[in-house]
């Protein structure tokens, strides 16, 4: 690169007269006016003056922001610093051979980290500025002409989708940046960008265009400039996942893989702010959605006769019904316990229960697993007797939730046991078993005819404790059928079979089965009569 085209170059993009660029090297030296004001032979006051117009001309607040766009054209090695200072026609103090020019940028990143960390640190509110302060300094201290920052998060299916987006244009010949704004209400999808948008999202690497085609006038119509020539779009990556993308249009020369490494450290602190702002962003939602969800089961919970509890997975309590406390004989507000520990109102609960540390072990147990259990029962001081039924809210395989019903079941229970005790003093022997034959019900009369006590026989197949191995696989097949098709030849009907001890040895029996439940999962009970010689 030749002296002239050094100057122009220079002087073309930022603006400045061969004087005023003496004063910018200068200054990106870490210059004073003073000792500009000396190297130049001129006064301070002209120094000043100098700065006043570089400024004016730039549309810049501040001389970093230019100083900034003068070091990073050096850093990135497009201009010869060493000719620069060697130009016939500008005769500049030149320190000793170091590192000044780096330090110099090496500042400006550094200020540009800062200010976007401590824009960060605001909060969510402020999640439009971080945005359009990131996407500032990245478009100036690349010398790009326009730019757009999106945040990209992931839907259920792990589909990506722009979820908030800033934009900037430059006045041509200033660094005056032209917000684009309204993307914040209808945000363009990956595909709207182009292919090359998805291709970033799944690869996760840098794409590069600095050839004409059709991916630059999609870039221009979003960044609503007439033409693009170049541009380069950078996944914000983070813990292995896309959570933003930055795109870089227009700079003088193109883009490569000197960018990416020159912007590493703020695009490090962007993709940091975003993850933390969609989580934010996503716990919020989620709380919404769970005061939402609690509004609505007051509504429908209230006027439930069960006792109801919905719970976080972390055992907060988000809402508890009327019922539920009177189970208790709690006589507080329902709202009282909404955000607090299920373990604070569990230890109001617990001088109503007969075995306090049985409901203890049964809660202790629902919060820390988060599974779904039925049937569980607790017996309180007033001989009223309490089934707790637990579901665990899944999503995903991950626990979001767990609710609680409580059901009196004093009435059933006491029904049950009595029924009970009519079963086991029948004269025949009885026995109760599921749709695939798992033995649920025993009697006294049944463990005589065959051998079996009721606690060797529950939960056993009954086609191997009583059946014949000849008969077994016809026992089988017509509990099929009947579960599949409802027909049955036996049902209902007094037969005569062969059935077989414990011992071994087989006994005439006479049978009687019926059907005691409808539905997809039917249970069948057996009245059986030993058939004596």
């Amino acid at each position: 690169m030749n002296t002239s085209t050094v100057i122009t170059r220079l002087q073309t993009m930022l603006n400045l007269s061969a004087r005023e660029l003496e004063v910018v090297h200068l200054g990106s030296l870490g210059y004073s006016d003073k000792k500009i004001a000396t190297a130049l032979s001129i006064s301070k006051f002209t120094v000043a003056s100098h700065w006043q117009n570089i400024l004016l001309r730039n549309g810049a607040v501040n001389r970093t922001l230019v100083i900034a766009r003068y070091s990073a054209a050096l850093a990135r090695n497009e201009i010869n610093a060493d000719a620069l200072m060697n130009l016939p026609d500008v005769t500049l103090a030149r320190p000793p051979r170091g590192s000044g020019i780096s330090q110099s940028l090496r500042r400006s990143m550094e200020n540009a980290v800062q200010d976007c960390r401590a824009l960060s640190a605001e909060g969510l509110a402020g999640s439009d500025d971080v945005f359009r302060r990131y996407l500032q300094e990245c478009v100036m201290l690349t010398d790009s002409a326009s730019g757009f920052l999106a945040g990209i998060r992931q839907d259920a299916d792990h589909n990506y989708y722009v979820s908030a987006s800033a934009t900037f244009n430059l006045e041509p010949g200033t660094l005056s940046p032209i917000v684009i704004t309204g993307w914040n209400e209808v945000n363009p999808q990956p595909m709207d960008y182009g292919c090359w948008f998805a291709d970033v999202l799944c690869t996760k690497e840098s794409h590069f265009a600095n050839e004409q085609s059709a991916e630059h006038s999609v870039v221009s119509e979003h960044l609503q400039t007439p033409i693009v020539e170049s541009f380069v779009g950078l996944p914000l990556v983070r813990d292995g996942i896309v959570v933003g993308l930055l795109c870089l249009a227009n700079r003088p020369g193109g883009y490569n893989e000197s960018i990416v490494k020159f912007l590493e450290p703020l695009l490090n602190e962007c993709a940091t702010f975003i993850e933390a702002w969609v989580s934010q962003v996503d716990r919020l939602a989620l709380d919404r959605k769970i005061a939402d969800t609690a509004i609505m089961l007051k509504t429908v919970t209230d006027e439930l006769t069960n006792g109801f509890i919905y719970a976080s997975s972390d055992g907060t309590v988000l809402h508890v019904n009327r019922m539920f406390l009177d189970t208790f004989g709690l006589k507080s507000d329902e709202n009282r316990f909404a955000g607090r520990p299920v373990s604070s109102l569990l230890e109001e609960c617990l001088p109503s229960v007969c075995n306090a540390e049985l409901l203890t072990n049964i809660i202790q147990s629902l919060v820390s697993t988060g599974e779904s259990r039925f049937g569980q029962t607790i017996h309180l001081q007033n001989s009223r007797i309490i089934e707790i039924d637990s579901i665990g809210v899944r999503v995903e395989d991950t626990c979001t939730g767990l609710i609680w019903k409580l059901s009196d079941v004093t009435k059933l229970e006491l029904d049950r046991l009595a029924f009970g005790e009519v079963l086991q003093h029948s004269r025949d022997g009885i026995i109760v078993i599921t749709d695939d034959g798992v033995v649920q019900h025993w009697n006294k009369r049944a463990e005589s005819i065959f051998g079996y006590s009721a606690g060797e026989a529950l939960g056993q197949m009954l086609v191997e404790l009583v059946i014949p191995d000849r008969y077994q696989d016809a026992h089988l097949e017509g509990l099929k059928r009947h579960r599949e098709t409802g027909v049955s030849r036996v049902m209902g009907q007094l037969v005569n079979i062969v059935g077989k001890r414990k011992c071994g040895a087989e006994v005439n029996i006479e049978l009687m089965l019926s059907c005691i439940d409808a539905g997809d999962h039917p249970r069948y009970c057996a009245y059986i009569r030993e058939v004596l010689d």
